[in-house]
């Protein structure tokens, strides 16, 4: 729909206007209907389309001439993805003007040597100018020419004709403008009939054209009668059709990491092209999910198209290094040296409160801490190892190992300790390894003396704590 103003200007420079909404309506044709296809690489593809007119197709949107008529259209081979435009267009009929023939006026006129005269004409609409009759006195090859006003060559042909009458089938879209001209090279042969009586000009054509004079003037009319000229159709828009090329070879699998490690993030996966079925052990959709079990792995890729053939990649899961942690003692008082740390594969790092490097200094405080020691292999696989450590602040503790109440013995030992309370209380005993787990308790009577089996203890620092009523003592024994 189009609204339009009308402006007017009157007497004493007044001016009025009035403006109507809508005022317009131009109504297209309805869209074809098309829809696209996919090819294999260097194939051409058949397209179709219907609608309620004629079937166009074009090579873009804003295209003038078609690429063909009809509701298929065969593409030429194609290497990459194509679209096309076709139009739903309603056709208008041809239809004739200008002089007839060379005898429609009478018999003024006659035939004539001289290539430089030409009709002169406007296109008020476009149209194609289908054909035009030119008599030839006799049968010579002849070139024509359109120009527009500037005397520049749009278009130009090359017939043989015969002695008389010659139809020239032109077939040549016209655009709107004025003072185009339409004769012969001026190389050519001329010998064509020219009109020199009943020349009336303008003459219209379909409301496209109007012819409005001639090279000579008014009164002459040069060379081409019978114009057949078909005014533009009626198009609907211009639907784009595309033509998918999938390339020909084999599909390229992609995968975000080829080397992971056992517990690793899920790794995506991508193909060219696109659109594809991924398979193999741990995949999942558009992803591979690490495994718990190291070893290579097989990615498959089946392309959604049948021009591409299947393509593979593998995926190597490397396992976790083994590591191991331990410390020169696990159980310590406050007041004690650092704690020298060791970490197996060497090169990893130590963390955890109170870690300085590969020691571990008591002085941070009673408790019970962990440790971690970190690890990375050549892989890029990282594994970690904890280490317990048990730090007691020790106050009021008695350091010995045989005073004149309680004698322990032998330290270091082996299958056997023995405890003596030569004491007139009886003694809590408690054993703690180096984890700090209480392996052994027992309550001594006074004067009483306990033979304590180890052979099932490990060999290693063993802290002895016994209570009275009043204090804590304790000592470390070696076990050998």
């Amino acid at each position: 729909n189009y609204t339009i103003k009308l402006k007017a200007y009157g007497c004493n420079n007044t001016v009025d206007s009035i403006i109507k909404t809508s005022y317009i309506q131009i109504n297209l044709p309805p869209n074809p209907t098309a829809s696209g296809t996919s090819i294999c690489q260097n194939q051409n593809a058949i397209l179709s389309a219907s609608g309620s007119g004629q079937i166009a197709w074009y090579a873009t949107s804003t295209a003038v001439t078609p690429l063909s008529i009809g509701n298929t259209y065969t593409t030429p081979n194609l290497s990459s993805n194509t679209t096309y435009y076709v139009v739903n267009q309603l056709t208008n009929t041809p239809v004739s003007g200008g002089i007839p023939s060379n005898t429609a006026t009478g018999t003024g006129g006659g035939f004539l040597n001289n290539p430089a005269h030409y009709l002169i004409f406007d296109v008020v609409q476009p149209c194609v100018l289908v054909s035009v009759n030119v008599y030839a006195q006799s049968a010579q090859t002849r070139t024509f020419e359109l120009r527009n006003s500037s005397n520049v060559v749009l278009a130009s042909w090359v017939f043989t004709l015969n002695a008389g009458l010659n139809t020239l089938n032109l077939n040549h879209n016209l655009s709107l403008g004025t003072s185009y001209q339409l004769g012969l090279n001026s190389a050519s042969t001329g010998s064509l009939y020219r009109t020199n009586s009943g020349v009336s000009y303008p003459y219209n054509i379909s409301g496209g054209i109007n012819i409005t004079g001639s090279s000579a003037g008014s009164g002459f009319y040069y060379w081409f009668y019978n114009w057949v000229v078909q005014k533009a159709p009626c198009k609907s828009n211009a639907v784009p059709v595309t033509v998918t090329v999938n390339p020909v070879g084999t599909a390229t699998v992609t995968a975000s990491s080829n080397q992971v490690c056992v517990g690793g993030s899920p790794v995506n996966l991508s193909a060219n092209p696109a659109g594809g079925t991924f398979s193999g052990t741990s995949v999942s959709g558009n992803q591979f999910i690490v495994p718990s079990v190291p070893g290579t792995y097989t990615v498959s890729y089946l392309p959604s198209n049948s021009c591409t053939s299947p393509g593979q990649t593998t995926i190597q899961v490397h396992p976790l290094p083994n590591v191991s942690a331990s410390a020169s003692q696990t159980f310590v008082c406050t007041t004690d040296a650092p704690v020298t740390l060791s970490g197996t594969p060497s090169g990893g790092i130590f963390s955890g409160p109170g870690v300085t490097g590969n020691t571990f200094n008591p002085g941070i405080g009673a408790g019970t801490y962990t440790l971690t020691y970190a690890y990375t292999d050549a892989n890029t696989c990282s594994n970690t190892a904890n280490i317990q450590i048990v730090v007691n602040s020790c106050l009021g503790l008695i350091n010995f190992e045989q005073t004149e109440s309680v004698i322990l013995s032998p330290n270091p030992f082996e299958h056997l300790i023995t405890i003596s309370n030569q004491t007139s209380l009886p003694l809590t005993l408690n054993v703690y390894d180096a984890c700090g787990k209480i392996i052994y308790n027992e309550i001594i009577p006074s004067f009483k003396i306990k033979h304590i089996q180890t052979s099932e203890w490990s060999k290693g620092i063993y802290l002895f704590e016994w209570k009275t009523n009043d204090k804590i003592h304790h000592t470390k024994c070696v076990k050998e």
